[in-house]
């Protein structure tokens, strides 16, 4: 069943054109089979997608991967950048980019635009092969890219928010591990995580929000502070750890805020 799954999945023109275009290797999973398609030598799977028996029915019925992957019935993991590129059918060329940055620089900054940027824009237009370490895009891969590893919480606008919500966030995240408000599985985390989105590319997902009115009101006071990229309430199941760890992105800020911390 699976082989039909990755032939109706490469059917797509615009997925088979990203899948080329990027020499994406992807693997589809079930609990007793696995297929995989290579676009390149390498061992590493730019997407995992895993299906249950049900799941493969439903995908072959007509529902969207993508729909599957919101109901939790699809457990994907690899590289989220590609996934969001085949959901929207969309290809990222950045070439035409480059002269526009290069003409900014220079008017701003009199400078010529740094190497790193060039490359950077090289990679994700697929002038360049992507390069990986331990299965993400790393800084490492870029020269004389430098970022601070932290910053205090106290120089920004946002520390004195958290204070002011923190008790009802917390007291709303208790809806979570007491199961009152289902989390998405999410292995894009790896196993035993799960996540409830709350706030994605410029929109909010209402629905949550009758539950979790205090938390949709601490994002919208984030999203008035400056450009928010994403929110979302992030579950560890009992046993699973979190390791000092870099995941190779150094365009955003990531804040990650422990609302519930069990003492052992």
């Amino acid at each position: 069943m699976l082989e039909s799954v990755k032939d109706k999945f490469l059917n797509n023109s615009n997925t088979s054109e990203i899948v080329k275009t990027y020499s994406l290797n992807l693997l589809f999973k079930s609990k007793d089979e696995e297929v995989d398609h290579k676009s390149n030598d390498d061992n590493y799977y730019h997407l995992i997608i895993e299906l249950s028996t049900l799941a493969i029915e439903k995908y072959l019925s007509g529902i969207s991967m993508d729909e599957l992957v919101h109901a939790g019935e699809c457990l994907l993991s690899g590289n989220q950048r590609f996934w969001k590129m085949i959901n929207t059918g969309e290809l990222q060329d950045l070439k035409s980019l480059e002269l526009e940055l290069r003409l900014l620089y220079k008017k701003n900054y009199n400078k010529n635009l740094p190497d790193r940027i060039i490359t950077l824009i090289k990679m994700f237009s697929a002038d360049e092969k992507l390069s990986y370490l331990k299965g993400q895009l790393c800084s490492a891969n870029i020269p004389n890219f430098k970022v601070a590893p932290f910053e205090l919480n106290s120089r920004h606008a946002f520390d004195s928010i958290v204070k002011e919500y923190f008790v009802d966030l917390k007291k709303e995240a208790e809806l979570l591990v007491n199961d009152q408000v289902k989390a998405i599985p999410y292995k894009m985390y790896g196993p035993n995580w799960s996540r409830l989105p709350i706030y994605r590319n410029g929109k909010f997902e209402d629905k949550y929000e009758p539950s979790m009115p205090n938390t949709f009101a601490f994002v919208k006071k984030c999203e008035e502070l400056g450009r928010l990229i994403s929110f979302d309430l992030l579950l560890m199941e009992p046993g699973k750890k979190l390791f000092h760890h870099s995941d190779g992105f150094a365009f955003f800020d990531n804040w990650q805020l422990g609302l519930i911390i069990p003492n052992d």
